[in-house]
């Protein structure tokens, strides 16, 4: 998949601590913006595109939701930041962008759920 078929899913920003496991090791990464087809997390590692990972969603309504993802491409994404004394401040965070592999229908469907929540609370 091209990084343009990456983002053809509408992005939604997200605030979510997940884990990611690499090569059987875990990680843990903030999760800035999600869609069905991927996400931007923002990590201090630069990962090569190609790079595979489970990635552990805590999504509500019981387990984590666990995807397989690929890195997609290092660089930088917009990320919302509450500050008190600042309306709407958006800073530049460091990362990768993620794309998921095919979602099954429920798994998709939960993630669906979750988005269009998120979306609700916007």
């Amino acid at each position: 998949m091209e990084l343009r078929d990456f983002r053809r899913a509408e992005r939604v920003p997200v605030q979510l601590v997940v884990k990611a496991v690499l090569g059987g090791q875990p990680y843990r990464a903030d999760l800035i913006n999600l869609s069905l087809t991927g996400g931007f997390l923002e990590i201090d590692s630069q990962l090569p595109a190609g790079t595979r990972m489970d990635l552990h969603l805590p999504l509500p309504g019981g387990e984590p939701l666990v995807v397989r993802a690929a890195v997609a491409r290092y660089g930088t994404c917009t990320k919302r930041v509450n500050h008190p004394e600042v309306d709407n401040l958006v800073i530049a965070a460091q990362g990768i962008g993620v794309v998921f592999d095919e979602l099954d229908d429920c798994d998709a469907q939960r993630l669906q759920d979750y988005l269009d929540l998120v979306i609700d609370r916007f």
